[in-house]
């Protein structure tokens, strides 16, 4: 399913092509168990990247400390026009070379990301086949190297944007760059405060060298983190399917279910306010797989609740349990989709337990890569969590 804008943003369709550049265009059409092995080797790998992250944003600010360096020891230089603009416009100098290294960071950090992401593309592309492997998937890969926000276009009729609210998406967005200024704002006023106002500029930017270091390894385990799960995303599916639709060809026995399953994941993208890949994959796969019409979805409540109203009550619990592991595709569990899942185990008289979806969001978001054994048996404990009040969990 290709979910992309006509024309993705400039800076999207350049990294896209190199991208496309490093990346063979070769997958096999089979599924391989994720073992304890490739765990560890996706860790050793991910650790290397940390690495050199943290030695770029090192290296910017070692840049603006010996930009700093000059400043204050400019009369050793002699008397030429470079050194009398350093001494006339000292901390003009010392900007155009934080923005000279700053420039040079950005570019290596977004070239670095894009190799890593493809490498781990690569060493994981055993867990999917090659039907994914398509241009919708590349963007996404490519938007998480750079950054970029999912698309939040209308897709199937479903508006992940249309109970969001823009002015906190963009708050979001420019309290997460203020981050690292902040930081350095606040490690130079306390060198200040501990030195001195006296102290050389060069020590005062020296003390933001750790900071751009760690903040960029910070940066890139949160992107990495969104990265493992759209990798895994495919078993995610798999597992789900598996256990939604327990038949041989993992389609449900009637078309009630179909439509409700459907307008659920919609009603969900809604609450999430982003059409993640793992949503847009599981999308997919109900619109294609158990060929499904547009029309015969939506992404509103009142929709959904009337549909699963028309449910039996065991295909009803097999629904909000699909929808625990929907909930959760993308790492991410919050109150908006809590309140949700919240209003429909009411309607449907069914117990369940928000401390164990969010259990799981946050173990599936932060334990890494996981085995398929393991990947499994959380699923199906989760899946089984809820039930009809005053019967067994197990059933």
């Amino acid at each position: 399913m290709n979910t992309e804008l006509e024309k993705p943003p400039l800076l999207l369709r350049y990294f896209h092509k190199y991208y496309k550049s490093i990346d063979d265009g070769l997958i096999k059409d089979t599924i391989e168990p994720f073992t304890e092995d490739d765990v560890r080797e996706l860790r050793r790998f991910e650790r290397g990247a940390f690495i050199r992250a943290a030695l770029a944003g090192a290296l910017t600010g070692l840049a603006v400390a010996v930009g700093a360096l000059v400043v204050d020891y400019v009369d050793a230089l002699g008397d030429n026009h470079i050194t009398r603009f350093i001494l006339n416009y000292p901390e003009v100098f010392i900007t155009i070379i934080a923005i000279l290294a700053t420039i040079a960071e950005i570019v290596y950090l977004y070239v670095l990301a894009v190799r890593t992401i493809h490498e781990l593309s690569e060493r994981t592309e055993k867990t999917r086949l090659a039907t994914i492997q398509d241009q919708s998937w590349e963007f996404d890969l490519t938007r998480l190297a750079l950054e970029i926000p999912f698309s939040t276009d209308p897709v199937f009729g479903i508006n992940p944007m249309r109970e969001a609210s823009p002015l906190k998406s963009l708050m979001i967005g420019l309290a997460y760059k203020a981050k690292i200024s902040i930081s350095s704002f606040v490690a130079k006023a306390l060198v200040k405060r501990v030195l001195g106002r006296s102290a050389a500029r060069s020590i005062i930017e020296l003390a933001t060298v750790p900071i751009f270091a760690v903040w960029n390894a910070l940066i890139f385990v949160w992107v990495l983190r969104k990265v493992r799960m759209v990798l895994i995303g495919p078993r995610l599916i798999r597992e789900l399917a598996l256990l939604a639709f327990p038949n041989s060809d993992y389609t449900p026995n009637n078309d009630g279910f179909q439509e409700s399953m459907a307008t659920a994941l919609g009603v969900l993208i809604v609450q999430k306010g982003e059409l993640h890949p793992n949503a847009a994959m599981l999308l997919d796969y109900l619109m294609q797989s158990i060929e499904l019409k547009e029309e015969k979805i939506s992404d509103k409540r009142e929709v959904l609740y009337e549909k699963i109203s028309r449910l039996n009550p065991q295909d009803q619990l097999r629904l909000f349990r699909s929808c625990l592991l929907a909930a959760v595709l993308d790492g991410n569990y919050k109150k908006r989709e809590e309140k949700l899942l919240a209003d429909i185990a009411t309607k449907l008289n069914l117990e369940w337990s928000t401390a164990e979806v969010k259990r799981y969001a946050n173990s599936l978001k932060k334990s890494g890569w996981i085995t398929d054994e393991s990947l499994r048996k959380q699923m199906t404990g989760l899946f089984h969590s809820a039930h009809i009040k005053g019967t067994d969990t197990a059933k």
